[in-house]
């Protein structure tokens, strides 16, 4: 799966690991790299499952049809969402 979307993400996760471990009073005493690559991985597969949530709020919305006509789109998508994330303990 491509993640074109977070071209900046690595630098995301450096900047993360320098105030974690490099900086003075850092809280963590670990290889920053170690760390900048877990910080990357978890927030990279925390977007994944959030674009996977919102891809079947809209194929849900979708399958509603003529039934949803006159009735604010955006909205209900956006409670379909926490619905479906809520359903999957995830927090949007």
């Amino acid at each position: 799966m491509a993640y074109g979307r977070f071209p900046d993400l690595s630098a995301l996760a450096d900047a993360m690991a320098d105030d974690l471990c490099v900086k003075p009073a850092a809280p963590i005493a670990a290889n920053p790299r170690v760390v900048a690559k877990i910080a990357e991985d978890s927030v990279r597969e925390n977007l994944r499952a959030e674009e996977e949530i919102s891809r079947e709020a809209e194929r849900a919305l979708a399958a509603l049809g003529g039934s949803a006509a006159g009735m604010d789109q955006q909205k209900l998508l956006g409670g379909m969402r926490e619905r479906i994330a809520k359903k999957r303990g995830f927090v949007l």
